[in-house]
């Protein structure tokens, strides 16, 4: 673990020197004058509308950082052929595995925490208080979102056998891993039979993302802005075990993979 470790500050490190934080960051400058402009056509609901874009914004760089980092990763194996010559020091697979998600979550933390002081900071010269608990828990869970996500990322990107291969079915991923749930309500409204086993076969088959989207459930609008939480302990523990169990059966998936593929 400790090697591991070591190599997830290492490909952290590496990434910043990518400089993928340069587009993240004018992205978050876009988002924060986005929700702005919103908010003025909101007018008595700016703060639910600030909220609402800011969290989706919080998902969307998340992935996207994720998505990023392996992609550029991919491509230095690939094309650079840098992962021979990190393989031939006494470093596991599954540790140089491992190390990849550690700086990918790591370069993920920073943005999405970059991103929440931007909408902090807008929120407090708009006159409505973001900082709060029941934001920075549904901030939270958006990142636990994002280290699953990357750790289906990475089994694509060992899978794949290119970049852009990779970066489509991840994406593909990401978009119905919201929707799976709504696909299986509207099959089983329409008792359409065959129908209704292959969805149920993707919903339990992809990501549940929309459990780590809590948004509608905090009390994070308006007035409610300070209030208490109005949920249960369960409520906040299923996201996170459901990520941890999705996301160590996808690294161990990868792993398997990794360990049978020729570099």
């Amino acid at each position: 673990m400790k090697k591991a470790w070591i190599i997830g500050i290492n490909i952290f490190r590496q990434l910043l020197r990518n400089r993928i934080l340069t587009v993240l960051a004018i992205f978050a400058l876009g988002l924060g004058g986005l929700s702005v402009f919103l908010g003025e056509l909101g007018q008595e609901s700016e703060a639910r509308l600030g909220r609402d874009f800011g969290l989706l914004g919080v998902e969307w760089i998340g992935f996207i950082t994720v998505l990023l980092c392996h992609v550029v990763l991919l491509f230095e194996e690939t094309e650079l052929k840098t992962i021979t010559m990190l393989l031939v020091k006494p470093v596991a697979r599954w540790q140089y595995l491992l190390g990849k998600l550690v700086g990918s979550s790591l370069l993920a933390a920073l943005n999405i925490a970059g991103l929440v002081l931007v909408l902090v900071l807008v929120g407090w010269w708009r006159g409505y208080g973001l900082a709060s608990l029941p934001f920075f828990l549904a901030a939270f869970f958006l990142l636990w979102q994002s280290v699953v996500m990357s750790a289906v990322v990475l089994l694509f990107s060992v899978l794949a056998s290119s970049v852009p291969a990779c970066v489509v079915y991840s994406t593909f991923v990401f978009f119905l891993g919201h929707f799976t749930g709504n696909l299986v309500e509207w099959m089983a409204k329409l008792n359409e039979g065959l129908a209704l086993v292959l969805v149920k076969g993707l919903y339990y088959l992809l990501p549940n993302l929309a459990i780590f989207n809590l948004s509608d459930s905090l009390p994070l609008g308006g007035e409610n802005l300070k209030t208490g939480i109005a949920l249960s302990a369960s409520s906040f523990l299923w996201p996170l075990a459901y990520g941890a169990v999705y996301g160590a059966a996808m690294m161990l998936l990868a792993i398997w993979q990794y360990q049978r593929k020729e570099i």
